[in-house]
This record gives structure tokens, C-alpha cells and sequence, in this order.
């Protein structure tokens, strides 16, 4: 893989977190019998479904065009520095990670991404003992009940949830509401 399928492997990550999100809300617009804004919503989910089967075919594409070595030869990276076991996907870019969160009473939550991981713990942490402890994402408070105008949130049963911002980042964060509010609970990045 390269820079360029990278990228495409992060819309696609982008685009799922979006569609989980639009899940959520389809969810709780039935919940409330709002049926014609169900059917709108529907409609636009369709069309992203088509847009990410868009992407993922570039994808294909470019990834048929230019294979790993002339990747290498065009962008003249003749060798890997370092630790032989380095990967090429390590070199042009650090792997896509994810969180991993155990609780005291056994409970696990690995979700397909860092984000909609980080967001269902907070979730069941509860937003309101998260929310009196001031913790900010990028100048924001970490829950809010505004969409950023700035970033990408992840929309959770009624708040948004800051989650622009890396892995290593969402684990502190998660750390440092266990530490002050005393769960004891284990997070790892994976």
C-alpha cells in the first residue's frame, strides 16, 4: 500500500464514522416517529453508500496502477531506515489504530475505530459525570450539544462527542476520567 491508498483507507474510515452517526440519528428519529425525516435521511444514506463503493473502487484502481515498488521507485525512497522490521506502510505512514477499553466489571469495548470506541465508553461512563470535569478536544468541551463548526464529531445519543483527535490522544483522555473519577479502567491502543 501507499500514501495514496492511505488516504483512501482514511475517507473510508471518515465515511463509516458518518454513517454511524447517521445511524444513530436515524435511530432516534424513529424513536420519535418522525418518519418523514426517517425517509429523507434514508435517502441520503443510500447515496453515501454509493459514494463510499465509489471510493473504494478508486481505490482498487489506483492500487492496480501503481503497485508497492513503483510507489517506491517514483518517490524515491530506495531503502527503510532503522529497524528492519519496519513495514512500507509503517514507512510512508503510521498504521491506523485502535482503541481497546476493559472495565472493572469485565465489560469490552474494540469498536472498528478509535473514535466510535472512545465516544460508546464515554457513553457508558455517563456524559454527566464526564461532563463537570472540563476536559477540552481542540478548545472544545469534549461533549457538547452543538456539532463542532471546526471538526468531525461522533454523535451519541443526543451530544456530540470531540473526536478529532489521535488515538494516543483519546487514550489519555479516557485515562485521565478514570484516574479522576476512580472506574480503574484499562485502555490500550492497538
Amino acid at each position: 500500500m501507499n500514501l495514496i491508498s492511505e488516504i483512501f483507507d482514511f475517507l473510508m474510515t471518515e465515511i463509516d464514522i458518518f454513517a454511524e452517526n447517521t445511524n444513530q440519528i436515524g435511530c432516534e428519529l424513529m424513536r420519535e416517529s418522525k418518519y418523514i425525516e426517517v425517509d429523507s435521511l434514508l435517502r441520503k444514506a443510500e447515496k453515501l453508500q454509493i459514494f463510499r463503493e465509489r471510493i473504494s473502487e478508486l481505490n482498487s484502481e489506483w492500487d492496480s496502477i501503481f503497485s508497492k515498488d513503483e510507489f517506491l521507485k517514483i518517490n524515491k525512497i530506495d531503502e527503510f531506515d532503522g529497524d528492519e522490521d519496519q513495514t512500507f506502510d509503517n514507512k510512508i505512514r503510521n498504521n491506523r489504530t485502535k482503541l481497546l477499553v476493559k472495565f472493572t466489571d469485565g465489560t469490552v469495548i474494540s469498536e472498528k475505530n478509535a473514535a466510535i470506541t472512545f465516544a460508546k465508553t464515554l457513553e457508558i461512563i455517563g456524559f454527566d459525570k464526564i461532563s463537570p470535569l472540563g476536559i477540552k478536544v481542540n478548545s472544545e468541551d469534549l461533549i457538547g450539544n452543538e456539532k463542532s463548526k471546526k471538526y468531525n464529531d461522533t454523535r451519541l445519543s443526543g451530544f456530540y462527542i470531540r473526536t478529532h483527535s489521535s488515538t494516543n490522544a483519546k487514550k489519555n483522555i479516557l485515562d485521565r476520567i478514570s484516574n479522576e473519577i476512580g472506574l480503574n479502567i484499562e485502555t490500550l491502543v492497538i
